[in-house]
């Protein structure tokens, strides 16, 4: 958030966050705290749509931290976007992009 100038914030569910960067009325939302499928599947379909991304940036504990050993900048290098259908239902925490220009 620091290379943001003058960032602002909003409490809102994770999906309706997720609908405002695929409007383009939000240009990132990072989510570092835990969610599960049900929570972003519809709303992730909809900013893929859109031009977006939704990328994981590190497998949570359940208890809203990062596993141990895992970097979340090195997973957001890797690019790889958050996969559903899982045995477990809880998402990895995420960043929500919009179009890339």
């Amino acid at each position: 958030m620091a290379e943001f100038k003058e960032p602002s914030f909003k409490q809102l569910g994770s999906s309706l966050k997720l609908l405002l960067v695929a409007e383009g009325a939000a240009h990132v939302y990072p989510r570092m705290a835990p969610t599960c499928e049900w929570d972003t599947a519809a709303a992730h379909a909809i900013v893929v749509e859109a031009g977006g991304e939704v990328v994981a940036a590190g497998e949570c504990d359940g208890n809203g931290k990062l596993l141990p050993g895992q970097d979340w900048r090195l997973a957001l290098q890797q690019r790889q976007p958050v996969r559903y259908n899982k045995p477990h239902p809880l998402n990895p925490f995420f960043v929500v992009y919009g179009t890339r220009r």
